[in-house]
Parts: C-alpha cells; sequence; structure tokens
C-alpha cells in the first residue's frame, strides 16, 4: 500500500488560522448610512464591514449585500446600512486549524468566518478563498452547490465530486476522522435534498429522514449501503399507499445515485422501517424484549440514528423512549452484547496475523472495528448516552469514569487506524475496479502499518476481554 508523506500532513492538519491570510476588518456603527459605508469599502479595498450597535451586538455586511439589497431594491443611499446586514456571525480562533476553518464553513454553508485571538477580540476575516492554497478541494463549493442545485440531475453530477474529494484528502495526508466528518456532513446535506425533492409538504412537514449504522455515527466515508428509515408523525394525514410510493422511488433515486441497496433491507422502501411514530415506539419495545435474533441488530442499528431532514424531535422522543426502557438488567446488556464473541481478533499467539489460508487476507471490519464498535455501543446504551459517533461516545464514556484516560486514546488511536487501512483498501479497490470490500493482505502493508495493526488488534483485544468480564459474557 502507498505510504504518504508526512509534509503533506503538515501542510494539512498542522496550519493554523492565523497562518492563513486574514482580512483585515473595520467595526462601523450599526446607523451609519449605506453610502458611507459603501465608500469605506472602497477606501480600504476591503469586502466586508462589521457593525455595532448601542448594545454591543455585532452585525456583518458584504459587497454582494450592497448589490443584491440595496440596488435590486432600490434602497436610499441614506438608509442606515444595519439595514442590510446579518447578525448569524460564526466565529474562529486564530489558532484553531485551518481543516476545522474548512469544516465549519462546510457546515454551515458559509464563505467566511470572524476570526477572533485569545483574548476573544476579532482580529479579521478569514475566507474560502484564504483556504484555497491549502486545500486542492474545493468542499465549499460542493455544499454550496448541494444547497443552490433545483432538480435531481444537478444533485447527481455535483454528488459525483465526493469521491475525488475522498481521494485527494486521502492522498495529502488528511486524518480519516476529519474526511470520514467532512463527507457525512456532505451526504447529509445531499440526502436531506433529495428528500425535500422528492417528498411532499405534509410528508416533509410531518416526518423524520433518519440515517442510521455508520451513516448514522459519522463513520461511513466510501459508499457501501444504505441503512435509512422514516419516522412519521401520527398526525400526518397521507394515504399508506402514498407513502410507500414515496419510499420507492427515493430508496430508488438513492441507488442511482451510488448508494447500493442495504442487503438486509434496512431502507424506507421496506414498510418494516417507514411507520408511524407511535408504532415505533411498539417496535423499540418489542426489540428490547428481544424475542428474535434480528431484534438486538435492529436495536442497534436504531441507536446509532441519525435525522437528516424533517422534524428532529421525532427521532428524538423516540431515543428518549429508547433509553428509558432499557433496564439495569445484566442480562439485557449480556445479549446486547455478546455478538462479539462471534468474532475472533485476527492476531496469534505470537502476534502473527491469522489470515484466510486461501486469500492471505484479513477482514479488518469483523476482526477489529465491529468488535471495537459494538463495545463502545454497548457501554453507550448502558449508560444512556445520546451519541452516535464511536469516537464521541468513547470521549463521553471517558468523562464519566467508565473508560481509562489512558485506554480512551488507545481505543481512539486503535479505531482512527483500523478505519484508515479499510479506507485505504477501499480506494485500491477502486482504482483497481474491483469489488469493494472490508480484507486486506497484511503482507503489503509496511513495517509501521504492520506494528500499528498488531497494536491495534491488541487494543481491540483488550477491549473485548474487559466486556467479557464486565457482562459475564463467557457465563452465556
Amino acid at each position: 500500500m502507498k505510504d504518504y508523506n508526512d509534509t503533506e500532513l503538515a501542510n494539512i492538519m498542522i496550519s493554523k488560522v492565523k497562518d492563513a491570510k486574514i482580512h483585515k476588518i473595520l467595526v462601523l456603527p450599526y446607523n451609519t448610512s449605506i453610502y458611507e459605508a459603501a465608500k469605506t469599502i472602497k477606501e480600504h479595498k476591503i469586502p466586508t464591514l462589521l457593525l455595532k450597535d448601542k448594545k454591543d451586538n455585532i452585525y456583518i455586511v458584504t459587497d454582494s449585500d450592497f448589490r443584491e439589497k440595496v440596488i435590486l431594491n432600490k434602497m436610499s443611499f441614506d438608509d442606515e446600512v444595519g439595514k442590510i446586514s446579518n447578525s448569524d456571525l460564526i466565529y474562529i480562533n486564530e489558532n484553531d486549524f485551518l481543516f476545522n476553518a474548512q469544516l465549519t464553513m462546510t457546515k454551515h454553508s458559509l464563505k467566511r468566518l470572524v476570526v477572533k485571538n485569545d483574548d476573544n477580540q476579532i482580529i479579521g476575516i478569514i475566507d474560502q478563498i484564504s483556504l484555497s492554497s491549502f486545500f486542492a478541494t474545493n468542499t465549499f463549493w460542493v455544499s454550496n452547490e448541494i444547497n443552490n442545485a433545483k432538480s435531481l440531475d444537478e444533485l447527481k453530477y455535483i454528488s459525483k465530486q465526493f469521491i475525488r474529494i475522498i481521494k485527494q484528502l486521502h492522498a495529502k495526508g488528511v486524518k480519516v476522522n476529519f474526511i470520514a466528518k467532512l463527507i457525512n456532513q456532505l451526504n447529509k446535506k445531499l440526502i436531506s435534498k433529495i428528500f425535500n425533492i422528492l417528498a411532499c409538504e405534509e410528508l416533509k412537514n410531518n416526518s423524520a429522514l433518519i440515517v442510521m449504522g455508520s451513516e448514522g455515527r459519522a463513520e461511513q466515508i466510501i459508499k457501501t449501503d444504505q441503512d435509512n428509515a422514516l419516522i412519521i408523525s401520527d398526525n400526518c394525514s397521507l394515504k399508506q399507499e402514498d407513502i410507500y410510493a414515496f419510499t420507492k422511488e427515493f430508496t430508488k433515486t438513492l441507488v442511482d445515485f451510488g448508494f447500493p441497496r442495504c442487503k438486509g433491507n434496512i431502507m424506507v422502501s421496506n414498510p418494516y422501517w417507514c411507520r408511524k411514530f407511535s408504532d415505533f415506539k411498539k417496535l423499540i419495545f418489542d426489540w428490547v424484549i428481544g424475542k428474535n435474533s434480528d431484534d438486538f441488530m435492529n436495536l442497534a442499528i436504531f441507536y446509532d440514528s441519525f435525522c437528516v431532514s424533517g422534524d428532529r424531535q421525532l427521532l428524538l422522543d423516540l431515543k428518549t423512549h429508547l433509553l428509558k426502557i432499557t433496564t439495569d438488567s445484566q442480562s439485557f446488556y449480556m445479549n446486547f452484547a455478546k455478538v462479539i464473541n462471534s468474532f475472533d481478533v485476527p492476531l496469534g499467539f505470537f502476534d502473527g496475523f491469522i489470515v484466510d489460508k486461501k486469500t492471505k487476507e484479513i477482514d479488518i471490519k469483523r476482526g477489529g472495528i465491529f468488535i471495537l464498535v459494538q463495545g463502545i455501543r454497548t457501554l453507550s446504551l448502558e449508560h444512556k448516552l445520546y451519541r452516535t459517533n464511536t469516537i464521541k461516545r468513547i470521549q463521553e464514556l471517558t468523562k464519566l469514569n467508565i473508560i481509562e484516560k489512558d485506554f480512551s486514546k488507545e481505543l481512539q488511536e486503535a479505531f482512527n487506524f483500523l478505519c484508515y487501512l479499510k479506507l485505504q483498501s477501499n480506494l485500491n479497490n477502486m482504482y483497481k475496479k474491483e469489488k469493494i470490500t472490508n480484507f486486506i493482505n497484511p503482507e503489503k502493508l509496511n513495517s509501521m502499518q504492520k506494528d500499528l495493526l498488531k497494536d491495534s488488534f491488541k487494543i481491540v483485544n483488550k477491549l473485548k476481554k474487559k466486556l467479557e468480564y464486565h457482562y459475564k459474557l463467557n457465563f452465556i
């Protein structure tokens, strides 16, 4: 496998906001006239002004505001400039990483952020152009185009840029968890936009579209399969056949956009995963009771869910219900966690990899990632956490003193490295036009990667043993 240059990592990950070009800023009174404000912009050759009112509230006005609001609305130049300003400012510290600035702009669909120093004083503006020299990919453009798209054809063209973004960020050495965050935000915007184009107003106002599994945990980078559901408000007046007609079209559209069908049929087009709120409450109760082998799997998948469009409160209420009815019974968590005993960490007694005899490969998901994800998910469910992301869950459990600090760092490093190898393998599969799998050949790793993989498997094995003891899994 290709070994990436550490200098690329430094360029992306070590560079801070203050290392980029920060545009100077001027602060004018809120009641300054439009004419004086425009004159100031021209004289100082700056694209942005900040305004302050009598209560010290801060507002922003850009050169585009003058064009789009003043000229088109034929406003008087004597009007106060505050009338065309915006109060929704997003701030970033000058010592924050540039990549976080990029991530924040993408998340909020912004072209600029207000920069503060450690004394909480505004020192300037950083914009998308300032970041262009640090990033080969224009993620803001993609995010903005999703927002502005009017048709499915436009969205489909934009979605094809995702793979290019992933490849270029990975080639530059950007950490896998940052790539996952960024792609997850773009995917959520894309899926939400598709939903809003296809769904009628009644459904948009009375439902919650959720993604689950790795997408819900913000850990899916390469599209593997769909894991989604639709929670419908009990007040929704749509006929069932109309709802199912929409869900079939929605699933078909996602397939067309490169999201493969879920082999387990965990998709909105399956009536099992498309039902009224009250029906979901009953279903969750059945999952907790665990009447059949699929119940705990479905519970785990749903616990990882995240709302991408519609009424988020519907999902939040169901999550609250779920955490309320999951008891403190040892047997419940024992049965929820026991699936990890079905998977073995592929590491022998003498630190040798246990590989498939024919292919000489390791299933890195079954042997490492899944055990860690399920183990942390079980602990999170036991301690009633709402977090879905595995790293965030580890951090929350560490704050609660459930996981020791040193072991927490080891778990995070192991998880990120396993995900890195999985992404590396997936990209190689794509390059060779092979089927995307979770298998890697350890002999194709360099010596450092082999050592890190062995260390990661040891950490996973350590977690597994802790869980076996905590939940008495050897007694099942």
